[in-house]
């Protein structure tokens, strides 16, 4: 089975022409002790246990310590692959479509194999993509940097918490949200898309068919939140490109009462209720805010439909404690 160690060292050989041993030598730190030498002295002077103990790595097998500054050593991998590819007028372009197309496939397979959260990963990955940055070799530095960082620490969370913070400091903008202007219908656009102790799930809409397993929704105090980012074990992240990374908390308070609260998303939240079929707005769309106003959690209940941004849609459904208990335990082995 490929692990996303493995995953991110064979491409890194086959697609960027670098070899397991100079990988090693860019990844991995001297600073760090591995019994009377370090991991990367160990690895690069035996290649049996390069192959065994540090390719082949599991996820978390490797001490998030053995690793240097995984954002510095992506852009280091990032000028090999140029250099190795030729560094002609048309090489940034094909590492770019590589990073964000047959890498991001194989390293989201090997994350499902393991159980890990390949939706975020990919989501990531189309916040990059879909980014606007200051100079051309931005982005592909970018999908390269995520690439490296879940392959390496097999979490891809802790690899946009690292993206991200690289892309906050060196080119003052995080991992945004395309912003999609639906104008002053903003309310009717959703047409494209109970006060009692119940647990509630959310099903997934693509057009008029149910997508997906159903997803219990959290009764702890935190709640669920929905977003592309969201990547706390009980929080929802399969949703379209305009969701922002955390878009909407879905809440029960103390009554047995369930609410929704748009959480400063780009793209809005509108409530379809299934009682009137009226049109609520949880919160409007970025440009649409007005900054005087606050925009308080709106009750939820059985039949209703959420919808975030354009076209992502969740019909809100009534599930008996048994029926959450069971969703949850798919919805945390991702089944």
């Amino acid at each position: 089975m490929e692990t996303p160690c493995s995953v991110m060292f064979a491409d890194l050989k086959d697609f960027g022409r670098i070899s397991n041993r100079d990988a090693a030598l860019t990844l991995l730190s001297t600073n760090v002790p591995y019994g009377e030498t370090s991991l990367r002295a160990r690895a690069c002077d035996d290649r049996t246990f390069l192959s065994r103990h540090v390719v082949h790595a599991l996820p978390g097998q490797i001490p998030t310590k053995q690793f240097v500054d995984l954002t510095k050593a992506a852009i280091m991998l990032f000028r090999m692959i140029v250099r190795n590819l030729g560094d002609d007028g048309e090489t940034l372009a094909e590492v770019e479509q590589h990073y964000a197309g047959p890498a991001s496939k194989a390293m989201g397979e090997a994350l499902t194999s393991f159980s890990l959260d390949a939706t975020l990963y990919a989501n990531a990955r189309d916040r990059i993509s879909d980014g606007t940055y200051p100079l051309p070799q931005d982005k592909t530095k970018l999908l390269i940097m995520l690439f490296v960082a879940t392959g390496c620490l097999g979490d891809p969370a802790e690899a946009i918490r690292l993206v991200g913070a690289y892309t906050q400091t060196f080119l003052s903008q995080g991992l945004t949200t395309t912003e999609t202007r639906v104008g002053k219908g903003f309310v009717t656009a959703s047409d494209e898309g109970s006060h009692q102790d119940v647990c509630l799930g959310l099903l997934r809409l693509v057009g008029a068919a149910a997508q997906g397993a159903l997803l219990p929704l959290s009764t702890t105090p935190r709640g669920t939140v929905i977003g592309a980012l969201a990547s706390a074990p009980e929080d929802i992240n399969t949703v379209d490109f305009d969701v922002s990374r955390q878009h909407l908390r879905v809440f029960r308070d103390t009554d047995g009462v369930w609410y929704a609260q748009g959480m400063g998303s780009t793209n809005g939240t509108i409530l379809i209720s299934g009682d009137t079929h009226e049109r609520i707005v949880v919160e409007p769309p970025r440009y649409q805010q007005d900054l005087s106003l606050a925009y308080p959690p709106v009750p939820i209940a059985n039949s209703d439909i959420l919808c975030l941004g354009r076209t992502t849609r969740f019909l809100v459904m009534n599930i008996s404690p048994a029926q959450d208990a069971s969703a949850r335990d798919a919805h945390r082995n991702g089944d």
